[in-house]
């Protein structure tokens, strides 16, 4: 038989926004505001019905039910309800193998593939499918595993890749769809760590990474005294920590592109320039690094402040770096920071953590490639610099250590 493990928050539902998820804790209720989205439903029993796979429950959602599926609270009785109106049913649920701690600090992510794993056992099962939003710690399981966006819930593409899974198992799966699947997860929790900074922090207030322009790109000022106008582009500008400080410097004479993956990042860009007193003169741009059109000499300066690690392939950096030497206008200059040989760790255990970047270089290597590109260019800064700091992760906090390579070149 078909197996399809499914979870309910952030599936069958649209969880809260980042903000929900605060230190260790995973924050969302059982039965969040005891929604159900239909429209999640229909796709699920899509998935079911075309792949003849039966529903084992495993999320917590299974705690509003008695030893024999018999539901005992509001929200499993209505989810009892909708089910069947899809023709659903549960054929079974997990076991529980939550203790004390993860019940208190609601963490039951962690004990979720050894419960899956401990239900198979015995099983004559075929294939399986994992429909769960959250990171689940196991390599068996992250092979069968699909992973809704938890803001948005269950989609079509999600319910296409679920089938295949199904149909064919994550060995079956061509690389392409692998590497897709890795970008969507390393982006969700780039969503994730970026939108929480966005919520709780404003620009050059407080002690945060937001709360101080950066220091190269200030340092270019003087550099630019002498042109008649400039135009500039902001790659992954964020809510313009980089490019505000800049047009700010020339009020006649400056404008600039910023562009960025996530909406809300844009939308405080907008609201970032009323208040820094740029409005109008700096267009915001909801797109992947990868995906904008650098015009050739289209710019005078070209930024790119921990950005440019986050295009979805090192083929892709390395082209991009090319698009951006050819887009800069005679006198112009580039400013590029970037995160290299980057690591991820637990802050208690200081165990080595998956990576959730898209490219992560040796600083040799890029250093290498970096004076290649732009050979015969002025160089005015170059620099390397491991640092440390803390982010934040859908499971909690974690520790990165990279080194920054800093690399400044004016065009002669």
């Amino acid at each position: 038989m078909k197996i399809v493990f499914l979870d309910i928050d952030g599936v069958l539902n649209r969880q809260r926004k980042a903000s929900a998820f605060s230190g260790k804790q995973e924050l969302q209720p059982d039965g969040q505001d005891e929604v159900i989205e239909e429209d999640k439903v229909s796709l699920l029993s899509g998935l079911v019905h075309k792949t003849g796979a039966r529903l084992v429950l495993h999320s917590g959602w299974r705690f509003y039910f008695d030893g024999n599926g018999k539901p005992t609270h509001p929200a499993a009785e209505k989810l009892i309800r909708i089910l069947e109106k899809h023709d659903l049913s549960f054929f079974s649920f997990t076991p529980d193998l939550s203790d004390e701690t993860i019940r208190k600090e609601r963490r039951f992510s962690l004990v979720k593939a050894k419960e899956i794993l401990l239900w198979l056992q015995g099983q004559a099962v075929e294939s399986y499918v994992v429909l769960d939003d959250l990171e689940l710690h196991d390599e068996t399981i992250d092979a069968h595993q699909v992973r809704p966006d938890g803001s948005v819930g269950l989609t079509e593409h999600d319910v296409e890749k679920a089938t295949a899974v199904l149909n064919g198992g994550e060995a079956d799966m061509s690389d392409v769809q692998k590497e897709n699947n890795r970008l969507e997860h390393i982006r969700r929790e780039e969503r994730l760590s970026h939108t929480a900074a966005y919520e709780q922090e404003e620009l050059f207030s407080g002690d945060g990474w937001l709360g101080k322009p950066v220091k190269t790109v200030g340092e270019l000022i003087p550099l630019f005294a002498e042109h008649e106008r400039i135009h500039l582009l902001d790659l992954g500008c964020g809510v313009g920590r980089t490019c505000i400080p800049f047009v700010q410097a020339f009020p006649d004479k400056c404008t600039a592109d910023g562009v960025d993956i996530l909406d809300i990042a844009i939308e405080r860009l907008e609201k970032n320039s009323r208040k820094f007193g740029v409005e109008g003169r700096i267009c915001g741009h909801v797109c992947a690094l990868e995906d904008y059109p650098i015009p050739r000499e289209g710019y005078d300066l070209i930024l790119a402040v921990s950005a440019l690690e986050h295009v979805d392939s090192e083929e892709t950096f390395f082209n991009k770096l090319e698009e951006i030497r050819a887009g800069i206008r005679e006198r112009g200059a580039v400013c590029l920071i970037v995160n290299t040989q980057i690591e991820e760790r637990d802050p208690v255990t200081g165990e080595l953590l998956e990576v959730q970047f898209e490219v992560n270089l040796s600083s040799e290597l890029l250093t290498e490639r970096l004076e290649e590109i732009f050979s015969g260019w002025r160089i005015l800064k170059e620099t390397e610099k491991r640092q440390t700091w803390q982010t934040e992760r859908r499971n909690g906090t974690v520790w990165l250590e990279t080194n920054v390579v800093t690399f400044v070149a004016a065009r002669c």
